[in-house]
């Protein structure tokens, strides 16, 4: 059986979010035991105790000889140095899951909603190619033929805009090595961009080892707002609510969305 770790990574700034993902996941059928969250400061396991979401805590340590877990700010805005940095930390997260065993490693934001468990599409059944980084399709713009797209293993990937927000990265040397280069350039940038623009600055060294989720079974946030109750038509894993900024505009993108599933859900059946 193959071992998939689910990763979030968050800060108590944004718990009503990773609160909401973590539900949802469960919900779909995702074990708690392969969920990882990496705790960026000291209430989140307060948080997590509080409202009984059971996953396995990730901490990071300071460089130096206290050893003590690293503090990140609770909330920082978006595009800001500072924000960045806590994107780019996951990767040192997602690492450490591949080296103690994991075959691979899904990567989630804390804006993720969770319909169906996507494991069996992603890794246990997987129509994609068996030794591919899965990301998701972030464009800004769409239509139908776009939606329709099932890119095969490096197509589109230097015309479509990559989101590592909800990606899949397997144990395998390439993987690994793609993931120590996203770190590394953030920091000698000293984290003025984030970790979406370096990949999609950098995807052209390592097309061939990426695959696009098709968009219809993993949409974003544009994507919903331009085809709104038909998006949930092809039956998607999970709903990412970007392309807004707050944490109560993705709440109330999430809650559109959940009311816009269940109104298709209720006309499929009738």
């Amino acid at each position: 059986m193959i071992r998939v770790a689910c990763l979030w990574s968050a800060t108590s700034g944004v718990a009503p979010l990773l609160l909401r993902s973590i539900r949802s996941a469960r919900e779909s059928g995702i074990n708690p035991g392969d969920m990882y969250v990496l705790h960026l400061d000291s209430r989140i396991a307060e948080i997590l105790q509080r409202e009984d979401i059971r996953t396995n805590p990730l901490r990071l340590t300071d460089d130096g000889e206290t050893g003590r877990a690293r503090e990140f700010d609770s909330l920082n805005a978006f595009g800001t140095p500072q924000f960045n940095r806590i994107c780019f930390v996951r990767y040192q997260a997602i690492h450490l899951l591949l080296e103690s065993g994991f075959d691979a490693v899904l990567n989630v934001d804390a804006d993720i909603l969770f319909l169906e468990n996507p494991l069996n599409d992603l890794a246990f059944r997987s129509p994609y190619a068996p030794d591919a980084i899965l990301l998701q399709n972030d464009s800004g713009e769409w239509d139908g033929r776009r939606a329709a797209m099932r890119p095969a293993k490096g197509e589109s990937v230097m015309t479509e805009n990559l989101c590592p927000g909800f990606s899949l990265w397997r144990n395998r040397p390439e993987h690994k090595s793609f993931i120590i280069g996203i770190y590394n350039s953030g920091a000698e940038a000293h984290w003025v961009h984030s970790d979406q623009d370096v990949i999609n600055s950098a995807k052209a060294r390592f097309a061939g080892e990426i695959q696009i989720l098709p968009a219809c079974r993993y949409p974003n946030g544009s994507y919903y707002k331009e085809f709104l109750d038909a998006t949930f038509e092809s039956e998607p894993f999970i709903f990412h609510a970007n392309w807004v900024i707050g944490i109560d505009n993705k709440l109330t993108m999430m809650d559109h969305a959940a009311r816009s599933r269940t109104r298709v859900k209720t006309r499929v059946a009738q």
